[in-house]
């Protein structure tokens, strides 16, 4: 057991420090309740009615064809309601989210240690899980909680590790795996572009990893299978109501304000750190003032220590990525080309980059009523590139140190440089 135990010391970590973060950060006696709350637990039986009859949203207002996936969330709904047979109620919405960000900890370093970077110090793989758990990136997505962020974060890493599987080794078994995964990660598509987001990175990673046509179009009909029941009734949607969607008053008023708050975290310093929008978002704090509601973090992101952790955070990053292209490492070019997209969409206050992106909106106005919120979308795609080629880089940048001192005592600085880069999460934010 002992010995099970050592040998398996990353995923032990990685749940003891999810342990610790539950504990520092809970509230007892509190409902989570956060940006755009999905709560079946508060009405199960009327939230089971809206997932399955979903196209048509009869509660909202005199109903309406929404822009979003209720339906999509059903196998979210059906969870709870067998978690609350167990947990209480107002702990169930604290459990899930904790359970998505360990769930996303331990793909990220399957990802790694099993299909990228073999043959490498556990502490490699273990560097990119932290990286992809506590990333500036994922603390916001997870700051102001919706259930697609999270499943998006958790399963990202599991589609790609199946998918890969599926494709490298054409076996059954795989191809299964990567269709519970799939449906695992259905709620994801509750935020549409989100799951236009993961067909990307689907697409690049199969294109660059078979030629294999069969293969190919099993991938394409598993995920049209599981996804066809939420994804036909939103196309629909889509195309015959596009218009009324542009035309809506809360879009006239607030879409434009929204894209702006995106674009002036779309520098290359905010970009390359993962600082999006939602440090800036203030509001009443029940004493009397409003403030950033993620004030801890606008203070420790100002500050020089944590400006230098990160900016070495991408030194090491583009190390992974350069050595990439250098070695012609073409099961990663997917990884590479989607993170080149992720930076070109986040970073749309780059000169030149700002002008593209300002065109893509003006000539497809639905596109960018879609994605105005660029941050929230792309900003978990990026950290998962980013996060492979952190690991990467660490994988290059110890395999320099030849002796085990100077290895150990890298391996210590950057085990040390995470915590302090994501400590304001262990004092409860």
């Amino acid at each position: 057991m002992l010995k099970q135990l050592l040998n398996n010391w990353a995923i032990v970590t990685i749940f003891l420090l999810e342990i610790v973060l539950f504990a520092i950060n809970f509230r007892p006696g509190t409902y989570l309740i956060g940006w755009d709350a999905v709560v079946p637990e508060l009405n199960f039986t009327q939230n089971f009615q809206r997932n399955l009859f979903s196209v048509w949203q009869e509660y909202r207002g005199l109903g309406l064809l929404d822009g979003m996936s209720y339906a999509a969330n059903l196998p979210h709904t059906a969870f709870l309601w067998i978690l609350h047979f167990v947990l209480p109620v107002s702990i169930l919405r604290y459990f899930f989210f904790f359970l998505m960000h360990v769930t996303g900890g331990l793909g990220m370093n399957f990802l790694l240690k099993k299909k990228l970077i073999k043959n490498s110090h556990s502490v490699v793989p273990f560097s990119g899980a932290l990286f992809y758990l506590f990333n500036l990136a994922t603390i916001q997505m997870f700051y102001t909680p919706l259930e697609a962020f999270a499943v998006h974060f958790a399963f990202l890493p599991w589609l790609v590790f199946s998918l890969i599987s599926y494709l490298r080794s054409g076996m059954r078994r795989d191809l299964l795996f990567f269709a519970l995964f799939s449906f695992l990660s259905l709620p994801q598509a509750f935020v549409p572009q989100l799951f236009a987001v993961y067909i990307l990175l689907a697409f690049l990673v199969a294109i660059f990893n078979t030629r294999n046509v069969k293969k190919l179009i099993l991938v394409g009909l598993v995920i049209f299978a599981i996804n066809a029941f939420w994804a036909l009734p939103y196309a629909y949607s889509v195309f015959t109501n596009s218009q009324t969607i542009l035309e809506a008053k809360i879009n006239q008023m607030s879409s434009v304000d929204i894209f702006a708050k995106n674009q002036d975290r779309g520098d290359f310093l905010d970009v390359i750190s993962l600082r999006g929008f939602m440090l800036d978002v203030i509001e009443y704090d029940g004493s009397g003032q409003n403030l950033p509601i993620m004030k801890a973090w606008v203070d420790y992101t100002s500050s020089i220590g944590f400006w230098v952790i990160s900016i070495g955070f991408f030194l090491i990053a583009i190390v992974g990525l350069i050595s990439t292209v250098r070695n012609r490492k073409k099961a990663l070019y997917s990884f590479c080309a989607t993170f080149v997209i992720a930076f070109l969409v986040l970073g749309n206050n780059i000169p030149v980059i700002k002008q593209i992106n300002d065109l893509i909106r003006e000539g497809l106005p639905m596109v960018g009523e879609a994605f105005r919120f660029s941050f929230t979308k792309f900003s978990t795609l990026f950290a998962l590139c980013y996060a492979i080629f952190f690991a990467f880089g660490v994988a290059i940048i110890s395999g320099k140190l030849k002796a085990i001192v100077l290895r150990t005592t890298f391996y210590i600085l950057l085990m040390t440089s995470i915590f302090l880069y994501s400590l304001p999460a262990f004092g409860g934010h």
